[in-house]
């Protein structure tokens, strides 16, 4: 009967040793993905959108885009960007930035500041979950919204690959202002809630951005964007 005792609790401990190690190893790998991130030389905008341009890595590939966002494939896997056009609009821009989706079981998280291609500073938060069996990670900047689904080994390397296309972004603050500020907060409601439709889900899970799909030969093929044709010369 001893020997039954410390068989199990014996495994007991092998397994609450593996989740820790676990959250150590993903941690770890985020804080090494961001920090690369953050060093990298920031190449000229390669897609020009009416609201912003941005760079995309030759590993990124493109599945389609709105005025407003991109889906993005890396990996075999599948990650969205938008443009937060309510955090850009708000009046006080010293507020943190704060995630928007929550959920799940935290496997690792972090927050700093990275430079762009101008030298402004921005600010980030990125979190990285566990939600039923699928991972998803969030990456909040001043201007940009990303969210992803993937394996959670390669959760850490998609966080990076995020952050650097948010250090690509310039946004045209002014055309967007226009654009979606209306004396009518009907007309900037429906707008907003346009923005979002392509990413938001019906019923609060992440699960449902992502169904599973396999990635067409073309998800390089670009759409009514236009590769920065300015940029490359």
């Amino acid at each position: 009967m001893k020997k039954k005792v410390f068989t199990i609790t014996a495994l007991a401990a092998m397994l609450v040793s593996g989740c820790a190690v676990s959250e150590i190893n993903t941690s770890a790998a985020l804080q090494r993905a961001l920090r690369e991130a953050e060093e990298v030389i920031v190449p000229p905008a390669s897609y020009q959108k009416e609201f912003y341009a941005y760079y995309a890595q030759p590993c990124i590939g493109r599945i389609s885009a709105t005025r407003t966002g991109n889906v993005f494939a890396y990996e075999g896997q599948f990650f969205v960007m938008n443009l937060d056009v309510p955090t850009i609009l708000k009046e006080d821009s010293s507020e943190p930035v704060r995630l928007s989706f929550s959920g799940g079981r935290e496997e690792a998280s972090a927050e700093g500041t990275f430079l762009d291609r101008a030298g402004n500073t921005h600010p980030y938060q990125v979190r990285i979950s566990t939600l039923g069996e699928r991972h998803f990670v969030c990456l909040q900047t001043d201007t940009m919204q990303f969210y992803g689904v993937c394996g959670i080994n390669s959760a850490p390397r998609m966080a990076g690959e995020m952050l650097k296309i948010a250090r690509s972004v310039s946004i045209e603050k002014n055309a967007i202002a226009a654009y979606f500020k209306s004396s009518s907060g009907i007309y900037y409601e429906g707008e907003t809630i346009e923005l979002f439709d392509s990413i938001t889900p019906e019923n609060g899970s992440i699960e449902e951005l992502f169904p599973d799909t396999i990635v067409p030969d073309d998800f390089n093929k670009t759409d009514t964007d236009s590769p920065d044709q300015s940029e490359k010369k």
